[in-house]
């Protein structure tokens, strides 16, 4: 192991020398020249302090140069991360399509009747993770999904806002269908999918929604990590009401902490997350709100046996 360290370090030494010589030296040379009027010819120069700062905060032709670099940044780096994000989301897509049946309505003949309508219902979402400041870990997912028939999609057909859908959950005699055991009043288990605003009711969805998850992770000790999480969403206000009132979409966030423990039984990967999401914008959806006095604050928890994404 020390002589595959030491060979490491003499491959990286060409590469650390030009850094260090080339972009740390001069940016750490330049400090203590930013507080000095220097004359370069003769050599000389006088402390000034930050006023060489407060005349280049003053000067209009370097803000207008800030803002073609910014022009320059957003126009390039942008478009190439959203092209990057629409290419991930369709090459893990999910479309499905088929025809719902309901007899909605009293009555032989009505022009609003139907028995069997087509629909449409797609999804994607990409997700990443990767090693973040001080040996943690930093997840970034995104999703998207739609449902496209004349009229509102049934509730086993809505793109759910908090997690897995009635079809995704069939499979699961934990959670296929009410009095399950982990489908109870007075507990909270969290089932990841869809949108994943894990903080909100399970029964909550709509015509479209569009999540960001972002979670870190930190190892702790035996497998398990401490966790901080955040939930961003733009839904329809079919899921929920847009507040104030009049809106085409809603704005949903939730945050909190958790612990994440990873164990192995045999040849099975076991996860257990147990969750604390105490910032919701919309508490009054939250899962387990029974019309108290929370507020945006507040103290909720959920639990699960699977991996947020």
């Amino acid at each position: 192991m020390r002589r595959e360290g030491l060979l490491g370090w003499a491959l990286l030494a060409p590469s650390l020398v030009l850094l260090g010589t080339f972009v740390v030296l001069p940016v750490l040379l330049d400090v203590p020249l930013s507080l000095m009027q220097y004359d370069m010819i003769a050599a000389t120069g006088r402390w000034v302090g930050l006023q060489n700062y407060a005349a280049l905060a003053a000067d209009p032709i370097f803000w207008e140069s800030v803002g073609h670099t910014l022009e320059l940044a957003l126009g390039t780096t942008v478009p190439l991360l959203v092209l990057a994000i629409v290419f991930g989301l369709v090459l893990n897509r999910r479309v499905r399509g088929g025809a719902v049946y309901r007899y909605p309505g009293a009555g032989v003949v009505s022009t609003n009747r139907y028995d069997v309508e087509p629909f449409l219902r797609a999804s994607g979402e990409v997700s990443v993770r990767m090693p973040f400041w001080l040996n943690s870990t930093l997840g970034v997912r995104v999703f998207g999904g739609g449902y496209v028939a004349d009229n509102l999609p049934p509730l086993q057909r809505r793109i759910p806002i908090a997690g897995a859908d009635p079809y995704e959950t069939f499979t699961n005699p934990l959670l296929r269908s009410r009095g399950a055991l982990f489908v109870r009043p007075d507990f909270h288990y969290h089932a990841p999918g869809n949108a994943n605003l894990r903080a909100f009711r399970a029964d909550l969805g709509g015509r479209w929604a569009v999540g960001v998850n972002i979670e870190g992770t930190k190892p702790l000790y035996g497998g398990a990590a401490l966790e901080g999480f955040l939930d961003l969403g733009v839904v329809d206000t079919v899921a929920v009401p847009s507040a104030p009132a009049g809106k085409w979409y809603t704005t949903l966030y939730n945050g909190g902490v958790g612990i994440v423990a990873h164990r192995q039984v045999r040849d099975l990967p076991v996860t257990l997350r147990l969750e604390f999401p105490l910032v919701v914008n919309r508490w009054n959806y939250a899962a387990g709100w029974n019309g108290g006095t929370e507020g945006l604050f507040a103290f909720r928890w959920q639990v699960s046996l699977e991996s947020s994404f």
